[in-house]
């Protein structure tokens, strides 16, 4: 009787640290996602040895018509140079991590991931260019399954297409696409000013150097690394 006593006395504490813990996790996982919605720009970097490696090292990842380029970065304000000389800067990436919720009613929908919630992809958001600068509207970045090419648009444009999952390398600095670094930058227009050429994201899905995607196109491997946004210079957001 005495020990079942004592079993009885300790079982509120025992509860008491089992909801201890559970509310440290839920804590540490809201405090996660808070980190995973901080606005960042990407910066890139190439190690490759070819004579054009200037062009994309230490750029930064712009928007335009639906796909994602490289532009030269301004030493003083660390943001996008205009691609050719008089135009007006392409819009930088500016955007968070956020789970894609997959409609299972839409085609498509059965592109899902292993271990991974079958409704739910870890995705990738950005700030788009409009208009309208006091209007700011998100679209989902994603992989286009026929291409390879990293573009963005709305959730029907996205719908079907490779959406994640989207991550960071250890550091929590990397961008990794389906587990890892697979990004390529890829020349499709060769001397669009002074001799630079325009870059296009791409990412390497089959680890065979765009065998089959590309042809007659220079590839550069590339790696690409978010640079969080002062919390001053964050802007008030409208999901789309």
């Amino acid at each position: 009787m005495v020990l079942d006593l004592l079993s009885l006395i300790g079982i509120p504490a025992t509860i008491a640290v089992v909801e201890g813990a559970r509310h440290q996790k839920a804590e540490e996982k809201e405090e996660q996602q808070q980190y995973r919605m901080k606005d960042f720009h990407i910066d890139v970097y190439c190690n490759s040895n070819s004579r054009k490696r200037y062009q994309v090292h230490n750029s930064m990842v712009v928007l335009k018509d639906h796909k994602l380029y490289l532009a030269a970065k301004d030493s003083m304000t660390s943001q996008p140079k205009p691609l050719r000389t008089g135009e007006r800067a392409l819009h930088p990436f500016t955007g968070f991590y956020l789970d894609f919720s997959v409609d299972q009613s839409q085609p498509g929908s059965s592109v899902t991931f292993s271990r991974l919630n079958k409704t739910k992809i870890p995705g990738l958001v950005s700030t788009i260019p409009s208009s309208d600068p006091n209007r700011k509207t998100l679209n989902w970045i994603y992989l286009d399954r026929s291409t390879y090419e990293v573009k963005y648009g709305a959730r029907e444009e996205a719908q079907g297409h490779i959406l994640g999952p989207w991550n960071w390398t250890d550091d929590e600095k990397g961008l990794t696409l389906e587990g890892w670094e697979g990004f390529v930058a890829v020349e499709v227009v060769r001397g669009i000013d002074g001799g630079r050429s325009l870059w296009q994201l791409y990412f390497d899905r089959n680890d065979d150097k765009m065998d089959g995607k590309l042809s007659g196109k220079r590839i550069l491997e590339v790696s690409l690394e978010r640079r969080i946004i002062d919390d001053d210079d964050e802007e008030n957001v409208t999901r789309e």
